[in-house]
């Protein structure tokens, strides 16, 4: 090594002035310019006629490999194979720690202390350490979710929120270790690299879509109550299980399962009996225990019809509020838009409420038939280039005060096969109490809500399929006879002549 003097000059680890003092055989190809503790050095390799041995050049390959030298850091392996940093202007060793070691321990690489002192915080252990003590989850678009314990629900956070979060978190872990100067550096730009930090070790694609069921298990329905979750098998078995993150919800039936909760009387004196027969009421059962599933496994659709007053609403608004935010309005004249499908993703009802006779005559209740027979359709998001595929799997439930007609255009049997139509004939209105399902639900919530499970049970047993009895089946024919009067009055008595040419 040869010391250039005078140089005050480094660029890229070369030293630049003073090397215009030195001979120019003292410089060449060859020559290498490094900054070793503060002073500017010179390496020079001189060439030799004799080849380097073998050996030798192992040597400085296996030197160089060891020791690494820059302007302020001297870099090299420990004993344990770790790569660790000198300092050479005050002579401090800094370890690379691993990932892995982070993961593990984070509370021991959040500060750097020195002298009694903080000097720094690590966001990146901030965030590890957060993430050990709250489940959080991110999701593009949607932002981040945190799991309640309490309820088994995963909750929407904004960054505020997050924020406040990770300011009280570690308010109360340095105010614990007295360290009170890494309270004053939660700063908001710090804070927000540790929720950077959390988004890109957080983020899950499709989370919500995809909870974590054990296949094995047979569960393949599930239904989050008040007091647990309901698994429901293939073959309709139910269980009651307790929270867990598992599930992905995002809300819940505030109703507790009970399997031997008692017959809600109230429901069906007041609110049923007067309303449709027996086996108005069972074919109601049991769709309405499909929507607690989740899944339209009949593809079938559900109307009611019949004079006002007769407590078609309630039964909706009922259903309504058990599956909380998983119904969504059902709006004919926007159904086939870029964007409607889009917000069903998530949705297990669709709801027509109080719709004119002409409802299902409109050109675009075809989509119907794809909304409920399991078609994959697309689903577009405004400001976003992106598509996703929707299965249409929805539960659909209508209710008029008059007779729906169907607009039909050679497709007789698809609309056959999924119409379910329930009249209210019966001329004695239900009672008046005033917000009657709120009423029977605080009042007999957990019968009703055996009721309704008790029909999922017996769809699932029956192959997903919902049986009619002769007399509804007419009531269906009949409705779409109605819907094409001319075909129905050529069927009925037009006869074709056989001598006819």
């Amino acid at each position: 090594m040869i010391e250039i003097s005078n140089c005050n000059t480094v660029e890229n680890g070369n030293a630049v002035a003073g090397i215009s003092e030195m001979n120019e055989n003292h410089v060449n190809e060859n020559t290498e310019i490094t900054v070793e503790n503060g002073n500017t050095v010179l390496v020079r390799h001189e060439e030799t006629e004799n080849e380097e041995t073998e050996k030798t050049m192992t040597e400085k390959r296996e030197q160089k490999n060891s020791t690494i030298k820059t302007s302020k850091y001297e870099c090299s392996k420990n004993a344990i194979g770790m790569l660790e940093f000198k300092d050479n202007a005050t002579g401090q060793k800094y370890t690379l720690i691993a990932p892995h070691q982070i993961d593990v321990e984070p509370e021991k690489y959040i500060m750097v202390i020195e002298k009694g002192k903080l000097k720094q915080l690590s966001e990146l252990a901030m965030a590890i350490m957060f993430q050990k003590h709250h489940q959080v989850v991110y999701q593009q678009g949607k932002g981040f979710f945190e799991y309640q314990g309490n309820t088994g629900l995963w909750t929407a956070e904004t960054d505020i929120e997050m924020e406040r979060k990770v300011t009280d978190c570690f308010t109360a872990y340095f105010t614990a270790l007295g360290v009170l100067d890494g309270i004053y550096k939660l700063q908001h730009k710090t804070l927000r690299n540790v929720l950077n930090f959390l988004k890109t070790r957080t983020v899950v694609s499709d989370f919500f879509e995809n909870p974590e069921i054990d296949a094995k298990s047979g569960v393949k329905y599930w239904l989050h109550c008040k007091n647990g979750v309901v698994e429901i098998t293939e073959d309709g078995e139910m269980k009651l299980k307790p929270f867990s993150p598992k599930y992905h919800s995002l809300s819940r039936c505030e109703q507790n399962y009970d399997p031997n909760a008692p017959t809600p009387a109230r429901f069906f004196d007041e609110l049923l009996n007067p309303a449709m027969s027996v086996e108005d009421q069972k074919t109601l059962q049991t769709y309405l225990g499909q929507c607690l599933l989740g899944e339209n496994i009949s593809q079938t659709m559900l109307m009611m019809t019949g004079p006002a007053g007769r407590g078609k609403s309630s039964i909706v608004n009922m259903i309504n509020i058990l599956l909380a935010d998983k119904c969504s309005v059902l709006r004919m004249a926007h159904v086939s838009g870029r964007f409607e499908i889009g917000q069903y993703i998530g949705k297990n009802l669709l709801i027509g409420p109080d719709v004119p006779s002409d409802f299902l005559t409109s050109p675009k209740s075809n989509v119907l038939k794809s909304l409920t027979g399991n078609d994959i359709l697309k689903a577009e998001f405004k400001g976003c280039n992106e598509t996703q595929n929707v299965h249409g799997c929805f539960n659909v439930m209508l209710t008029s005060n008059a007779m729906l007609r169907v607009k039909l255009d050679g497709d007789d049997d698809a609309w056959r096969r999924r119409i379910i139509w329930i009249e209210y004939s019966n001329q004695h209105p239900v009672s008046r109490t005033v917000k009657i399902e709120e009423v029977l639900l605080k009042k007999e919530g957990s019968g009703i809500l055996k009721w309704m499970l008790d029909g999922a049970m017996g769809l699932l047993r029956n192959g997903g399929k919902i049986e009619l009895t002769p007399e509804q089946k007419q009531k269906v024919n009949l409705l779409l006879e109605e819907s094409d009067p001319v075909k129905s009055f050529a069927k009925a008595y037009i006869e074709k002549d056989e001598c006819s040419t």
